[in-house]
């Protein structure tokens, strides 16, 4: 079983502020810096996500790796995260969407254009259903597909509304590499109490509950 996560930037085609560059050019470093980042880890292989007309992506991973990759996705996206510009440096801030569907893939080839199977069914198909939400789930389970619905909608009040492009950077670094406060300080370049701010409020303890609990429920159902 695999985790399909499709995607789309929210009003890609804004202009971006004086000197802030191409838009497209902008988001394509983003997420090809992320997905680096997941091959680094271990949690993507090579060809296993592709990059669309500048503002829409695809990857595939591990069922139950599936939302973790998707809220750092969403984190690098906000933050503006560019590993060439300087964390103290202004950056460009993304709102995206994200359908992930969970399920089969009936063929998996060396690149994820030309994979097919339940899971990128149920995740193209859901991502035209999402309006402007943040995030939704598909999965082949009725049994737990309620509580992935309220589990989406808790994420969504949080990351989408809630957090600052500030918080959406400290949670990316802080979920990527667990550091201690005070080296994610040193990383960011702020003081402690601020990264204890910016954590409390991205709700960092709930939301590490939360990719707990969708690890756990996916396992239970891949036993």
């Amino acid at each position: 079983m695999y985790s399909v996560i499709t995607g789309d930037i929210v009003d890609s085609s804004r202009d971006l502020e004086k000197g802030a560059g191409d838009p497209y050019e902008v988001i394509h470093q983003i997420l090809y810096d992320i997905f680096d980042e997941f091959q680094g880890k271990g949690w993507l292989g090579t060809g296993d996500y592709a990059i669309y007309r500048g503002d829409s992506f695809q990857c595939i991973s591990r069922a139950e790796d599936g939302l973790l990759l998707g809220i750092l996705i969403k984190a690098a996206l906000k933050g503006g995260r560019i590993k060439s510009v300087s964390s103290s440096e202004e950056s460009t801030s993304w709102d995206c969407r994200m359908a992930i569907g969970i399920g089969t893939v009936s063929y998996k080839a060396d690149t994820v254009e030309e994979s097919n199977g339940e899971a990128f069914i149920k995740s193209g198909r859901l991502l035209d259903k999402i309006d402007k939400r943040f995030l939704a789930f598909a999965t082949p389970w009725k049994s737990i597909q309620a509580e992935l619905d309220l589990m989406a909608k808790y994420l969504d009040i949080i990351l989408h509304r809630l957090w600052t492009p500030a918080t959406a950077t400290t949670v990316l670094e802080y979920l990527l590499h667990h550091p201690t406060q005070t080296e994610l300080a040193s990383i960011l370049k702020i003081s402690q109490p601020a990264v204890n701010r910016r954590l409390h409020g991205a709700e960092i303890e709930v939301l590490e509950m939360t990719l707990e609990r969708y690890r756990s429920i996916i396992k239970l159902k891949l036993q």
